[in-house]
């Protein structure tokens, strides 16, 4: 007869994780984020990845000036056990531009991940982790389909609507009513 043994996992708090990174013990060379108690390695960006990062942090800086934030690649504090970094986000203005605090569920209007080689962990787990915390609006950049996965209605765990937006189409920033073409986002990277 065999057993399986089953080992007890420390899951890391966001304290733990602010503790680690003012110790010295995780830098920014780390390039980890905080995913339900663990430290996930993301992905090293590439030269598309990148480009349509900062095009679409241009455009929405443009677009939402006086009206929101755009931050790039910073953490965004979901629980307790959770803050993650994703590509681009969209939040509340405030004059001290979270200088004590990441923002949180409550702060976020709109998270965005552009994903290449990442589209399976955006979809699987980021999703139902935004979801999870709240966030009312998901945004993926699907550069190998060359489409925008648009995510609303966070319910349970997990979104109830799923929108596909193709290059010749207009997809609205939410909560702005600010329409922009998917092209101007993502660019020639084909």
């Amino acid at each position: 007869m065999s057993t399986t043994a089953t080992l007890e996992k420390r899951l890391l708090t966001c304290d733990d994780y602010h503790a680690m990174i003012a110790a010295g013990i995780l830098d920014e060379e780390d390039n980890v984020e905080l995913i339900n108690g663990e430290l996930i390695y993301m992905s090293p960006i590439g030269p598309n990845h990148g480009s349509v990062v900062g095009r679409i942090d241009a455009l929405l800086q443009h677009l939402l000036y006086n009206q929101a934030i755009v931050f790039v690649q910073n953490p965004v504090s979901l629980t307790p056990l959770s803050e993650p970094e994703p590509d681009l986000s969209v939040v509340k203005l405030r004059d001290d531009y979270y200088f004590d605090a990441h923002p949180n569920p409550a702060d976020t209007f709109l998270l965005i991940e552009v994903s290449d080689t990442t589209l399976e962990k955006d979809r699987t787990v980021k999703a139902p982790l935004y979801a999870k915390a709240g966030i009312p609006f998901y945004w993926i950049v699907n550069l190998p389909e060359m489409q925008l996965e648009v995510y609303s209605q966070p319910d349970k765990g997990q979104y109830k609507l799923r929108q596909i937006y193709l290059l010749d189409e207009k997809v609205e920033i939410p909560p702005f009513g600010v329409e922009v073409e998917v092209a101007k986002l993502i660019g020639n990277v084909g």
